[in-house]
């Protein structure tokens, strides 16, 4: 997803996020395979949605000195207020696992640590980051902004709630879930990989995103948990299934 990219094509996307607080924007372009082409796109960019600031650029992806010299050159000469604070290069390995819809899971990563640094490092020798300390900016709502970008809370399912958590349902936001509670809803968390079923006094049952899939011979083979879910579907609680969640409720 892009700066300019959101629920809509006029609302919910980064750059709204930038315009409402008035933060400025660091746009990070991927520039395999161009040259001077890339200070369109920065100019683009940059002129796309009048009064967002896009404060400077880092270039990712770069093949070499070379590259990197025509990309700062074509900037100085086409956008010289908008500066170019790296030019990051192609690094082997520096890439996340990924597998279809989607990538993989950080708690599947366990060496996530070490890339997070080793990626940490890349960034500090290739950008200068003491100037992009400077075009911070603290964030301020302008006027009206904050009635047009809210976000709308989502209401508690029930009052209490039992939720799915494990590896295959572990795209929970806890924005979501720390609202419930705040709302006067109890959680209570159980593990279908686990077999374990929804408890009996849930009133809600929610089945999060995740990869069941990958796991889907031993949810299938979970007669606890799927009887619990159905008799939960029963008594009349609501049950809720969320992307991958709502794929193991439909087998239910």
């Amino acid at each position: 997803m892009g700066l300019f990219d959101g629920a809509t094509v006029d609302r919910g996307s980064t750059a709204d996020i930038a315009a409402a607080s008035g933060w400025p924007v660091l746009l990070v372009v991927d520039v395999r395979a161009q040259a001077a082409s890339a200070a369109a796109v920065v100019r683009g960019f940059a002129t796309h949605r009048p009064g967002l600031e896009i404060a400077a650029v880092v270039f990712n992806r770069v093949a070499g000195d070379r590259h990197a010299a025509l990309l700062r050159e074509a900037c100085e000469k086409t956008l010289p207020l908008i500066p170019v604070l790296g030019c990051i290069p192609r690094v082997e390995g520096l890439a996340l696992q990924e597998r279809h819809l989607g990538l993989v899971q950080a708690i599947e990563l366990p060496d996530l640590p070490v890339f997070l640094q080793r990626a940490a490092n890349v960034v500090a020798e290739h950008v200068d980051t003491e100037r992009l300390r400077t075009l911070m900016k603290p964030g301020r709502m302008k006027a009206g902004a904050a009635t047009n970008t809210a976000a709308i809370p989502v209401r508690p399912l029930g009052q209490r709630i039992a939720c799915a958590a494990d590896a295959a349902f572990a795209f929970r936001y806890p924005l979501v879930i720390d609202g419930w509670r705040a709302a006067g809803a109890d959680i209570e968390v159980f593990s279908p990989l686990a077999n374990e079923a929804p408890p009996d006094d849930a009133d809600a049952v929610y089945l999060p995103g995740g990869y069941p899939e990958l796991h889907a011979g031993i949810i299938a083979s979970n007669a606890r948990f799927l009887g619990g879910l159905r008799q939960a579907a029963t008594r009349g609680a609501v049950v809720f299934g969320e992307c991958g969640g709502y794929m193991v409720w439909v087998m239910a």
